[in-house]
């Protein structure tokens, strides 16, 4: 397992990169927030949207054998709001 920062849009993509979210955490330090989590880039398909109210987080974490998989990696689309937090891929 990987555990990677996100502070906006994140392109997690790429080679020695893991394509299962194991567990996610972000926090809204503004106006209520969309983040999406996509299929390989900002046009891939989005497999999970999460909406966070003002001034908020949010923590979701997975099985290894059933976390979510995203077969061309992960791009996390930060549509509203400001974000930060992680991911965690393998």
């Amino acid at each position: 397992m990987t555990l990677f920062a996100v502070s906006g849009s994140t392109d997690l993509t790429g080679p020695n990169r893991g394509k299962r979210v194991c567990s996610w955490h972000f926090s809204n330090t503004g106006a209520p927030a969309t983040i999406n989590l996509r299929d390989g880039s900002a046009g891939g398909t989005r497999f999970a949207q999460i909406r966070l109210a003002t001034v908020t987080s949010a923590s979701q974490s997975y099985v290894q054998r059933s976390a979510p998989l995203y077969p061309n990696g992960l791009y996390v689309e930060v549509v509203a709001g400001t974000i930060v937090g992680s991911v965690d891929l393998v």
